[in-house]
């Protein structure tokens, strides 16, 4: 795929929604010990993406886990954001391909950061910025 058919297949879209088909969080513990140090590990995938006639559906995943020094899993955080997007032209399933794990994370990062910050406030933990401002290249490490 050559750089001038992936530009010409970006100016073809029209992004039409973002919708959460899961968003949850679990606070495994009643009280999280302030002196101890959580760890967190930061899982973050793409949903393998649908394509219709005329659009296709892509997204991504995240999970986040804070862990403490023994291993106990103080909170877990998990969701699934995606995107319907609309194309003028005929879906090519390359370019699609590439656009679910290069530029998909434009519209899921900024939301993520968003719900992970307000998931962690409703349990009564203080707020915390994801620390990725792009997302990792494929086979990259993840945590």
């Amino acid at each position: 795929m050559t750089k001038e058919v992936y530009n010409k297949f970006i100016d073809s879209l029209e992004l039409t929604e973002e919708f959460i088909p899961e968003f949850n969080w679990k606070r495994h513990i009643s009280a999280i010990d302030p002196k101890k140090k959580i760890n967190l590990e930061i899982n973050f995938k793409n949903v393998k993406p649908k394509i219709y006639s005329n659009f296709f559906i892509c997204g991504d995943t995240l999970e986040i886990k804070g862990i403490d020094d023994e291993k106990n899993i103080q909170f877990r955080i998990k969701g699934t954001i995606l995107l319907r997007i609309i194309s003028k032209s005929k879906i090519d399933q390359e370019c699609v391909k590439f656009y679910s794990e290069n530029t998909v994370q434009v519209s899921t990062i900024p939301a993520f950061r968003s719900l992970v910050k307000e998931a962690l406030i409703k349990m009564g933990l203080p707020p915390f910025t994801l620390p990725f401002l792009k997302r990792m290249a494929p086979g990259a490490e993840k945590k």
